[in-house]
């Protein structure tokens, strides 16, 4: 026979795993990958996700991937970049600036980037990065 503390115990235990799992069935929506491949491309995203942008460079020569001044302001980049080198044991050899930005607004913008040499002012960028932003409220709202 069960006791009115097993009987409490029993509620406060399934009351927690339905709260857990409700939490976890309402998933929020994964971050969103971009890569040079999706230069020029538009990029749905919704407010509060995550955009990760991998690009290829070497800041052993002076050049950085940055982002533009004039880059939407829906996205707020997270801390600095991750330079991930490649691994290939060479001393100065190319790797991956990894770029973590977080949809901060809802409506439509471009995501700019430009690898250049920050001390060399006036000096165009050698290589440039852009994609269309749609960021929405919500994943099942327009804006």
């Amino acid at each position: 026979m069960l006791t009115s503390f097993h009987l409490s115990r029993r509620a406060f235990f399934v009351a927690v795993t339905l709260l857990m799992l409700t939490a976890c069935g309402a998933s929020s929506n994964p971050p969103v990958n971009l890569t040079a491949a999706d230069a020029g491309k538009t990029v749905t995203v919704v407010l509060n996700n995550q955009v990760t942008l991998t690009l290829d460079g070497n800041p052993t020569t002076g050049y950085v991937w940055e982002v533009a001044p004039d880059s939407t302001p829906l996205l707020k980049q997270n801390g600095q970049y991750e330079y991930k080198a490649a691994n290939t044991g060479v001393v100065g050899s190319s790797g991956q600036f990894v770029f973590k930005f977080e949809v901060v607004g809802a409506g439509t913008g471009k995501l700019k980037m430009m690898y250049h040499r920050p001390f060399e002012k006036g000096t165009p960028p050698i290589q440039t990065f852009e994609a269309n932003i749609n960021a929405a409220a919500s994943a099942t709202s327009g804006y």
